[in-house]
């Protein structure tokens, strides 16, 4: 089970990526990187690009706190809060 520091850790790694997302977005068309990445739909690639850098950055901050990695257990309880907070994502994504 995740810790109270930990899953508060990945709720500000989840409201840091909210708020910073229409950014994100807004650098992306602005430096023409969509068609340099091939990207053929821009909210699904923003969501997908949020999960993996919510995902790698609560990694990283259970590693350098617990000095290992999350068990299975503790992967799939942060998947879950991932997951339940992905209409966030998606209303900031699609606020662009």
């Amino acid at each position: 089970m995740l810790d109270s520091n930990i899953r508060g850790s990945l709720d500000q790694i989840i409201d840091q990526m909210v708020s910073s997302l229409p950014i994100t977005l807004s650098w992306l068309r602005e430096a023409g990187l969509k068609a340099t990445l091939h990207i053929d739909n821009e909210k699904d690639y923003a969501l997908g690009y949020a999960h993996g850098v919510i995902k790698a950055s609560f990694l990283s901050t259970f590693f350098m706190r617990n000095k290992r990695q999350p068990e299975a257990e503790e992967t799939i309880e942060a998947d879950t809060i991932i997951y339940k907070r992905t209409a966030e994502l998606r209303d900031s994504i699609n606020f662009q």
